[in-house]
């Protein structure tokens, strides 16, 4: 249902049954609410009073700007940043001091339990991550609270969709010991 330009009353003016449906229901069913097809559509403007309707994002995406749109506005897989330094363009792992322009980047997080056994002072486990990187990604890690002894986190990427979060404590006394460690991967979508 289109947009009806509503006709011109003055003061005093009967509003026929005709009238009202026209200028008033019809244009409410011809806006926002009315266009909307799918959970999670938007209605956004494309130009001074006007407006559309951009359908939902594929799950994952995110709303990014984009002036080539006709509503301004797209739906992306991953939020992009401007530019890394490196000694090739494609491969993140390659040392150097080159600026590339960076295409999609993605940026996982999560948490994980390591319980360090009993007479140990390290233990390691697997993370797998939610999305598989296109090359191997950059991964950080922290001790989610101080748990009364010192222990230490590392974390390193040793795929594309896995990598390892390890701690160690100073000893290897006969209890063990379970921390929580969050972490962090950033790398090429």
């Amino acid at each position: 249902m289109a947009y009806i330009s509503p006709s011109t009353v003055t003061t005093g003016d009967l509003i026929t049954a005709a009238e009202w449906n026209q200028d008033i229901v019809a244009n409410e069913q011809a806006g926002a609410p009315d266009m909307f097809t799918t959970k999670g559509d938007l209605f956004v403007g494309t130009a001074a009073d006007a407006g559309t309707r951009l359908g939902v994002g594929a799950n994952g995406d995110v709303l990014m700007a984009d002036s080539a749109e006709a509503s301004g506005v797209k739906w992306a897989k991953h939020v992009a940043v401007a530019q890394r330094q490196g000694g090739d363009a494609s491969d993140w792992s390659t040392a150097g001091a080159v600026n590339y322009a960076v295409g999609q980047v993605m940026v996982l997080v999560g948490a994980i339990e390591v319980t360090i056994p009993a007479n140990q002072n390290s233990y390691a486990l697997t993370v797998s991550f939610p999305i598989a990187f296109s090359n191997l990604p950059i991964m950080l890690c922290t001790l989610v609270a101080f748990v009364g002894e010192l222990v230490t986190v590392a974390a390193g990427a040793n795929s594309s969709s896995q990598g390892q979060v390890r701690a160690k404590r100073e000893t290897s006394p006969a209890t063990p010991l379970t921390v929580t460690i969050q972490w962090m991967a950033i790398g090429p979508a």
